[in-house]
């Protein structure tokens, strides 16, 4: 597991980096009031599930079959009362077991995989909502973006995957007091399709559904301090 946290706090210089050059392109291109945009750097933490092919989906309840667990750290940069943008590094233990109608290769009905999320995503307020505004006390928003994953393929230990997901999901905010913001959320992430060790490669089935992809879910809290931004905008040359 430690090969993980090594290759994530290594990547933290380069997103730090390129959060900026985007929080920094964004600002050029808006003329947004000051007083709206704020920065925050919080933790989360919660549940993670899996949905693929041991277990697809037939009920909601699918969803959150299988529980795992979550933590991670993030940046976010309002720069709006509607619009925000937020960087992720998060690690997650996530597991699954056949529930499904399809027979899995080599007796392969359990899995489970450490795994390391960089994320950089764009959240849309449906309430005005300032971080430590007590006049914009809560909202409900959705959110979307994508992001790296480092894992190992259950059925090849030594065999390191790297993908992009796809992120969706929706969430709750609340200011708890003039530096202090919370919230819950639930994001779905789509990975390829090697999360639990079964999929179809080479033109010959290892067990998989053809174009079914695997999935994995957070569900969980956010804490966050806010800083105003008091200085104007500064972009590394």
């Amino acid at each position: 597991m430690g090969i993980y946290f090594v290759f994530l706090f290594e990547s933290i210089i380069i997103m730090n980096r390129l959060t900026t050059l985007i929080i920094c392109s964004l600002i050029s291109l808006t003329s947004l009031s000051v007083k709206a945009q704020t920065y925050e750097v919080g933790i989360m933490g919660g549940t993670s599930f899996y949905l693929g092919d041991m277990q697809p989906y037939n009920t909601p309840s699918d969803l959150f079959e299988s529980p795992g667990y979550a933590t991670g750290l993030f940046g976010r940069f309002n720069a709006s009362r509607h619009l925000s943008f937020r960087a992720n590094m998060m690690y997650a233990f996530v597991q699954g077991e056949n529930t499904g109608p399809y027979e899995m290769p080599n007796d392969h009905d359990r899995f489970e995989t450490h795994l390391g999320e960089l994320a950089l995503l764009a959240e849309v307020n449906f309430l005005p909502f300032v971080a430590g505004d007590p006049q914009t006390p809560i909202t409900t928003y959705i959110m979307g973006g994508t992001g790296a994953m480092f894992y190992q393929q259950p059925l090849k230990q030594n065999n390191k995957i790297r993908s992009v997901p796809l992120i969706l999901g929706l969430g709750f905010k609340v200011n708890f007091t003039n530096r202090l913001s919370g919230g819950i959320e639930w994001a779905m992430r789509r990975t390829a399709d090697e999360l639990d060790g079964v999929y179809l490669a080479k033109g010959y089935t290892e067990g998989g559904i053809p174009d079914h992809n695997d999935w994995y879910s957070f569900t969980g809290f956010t804490l966050s301090l806010m800083f105003r931004d008091r200085s104007g905008a500064h972009c590394p040359d």
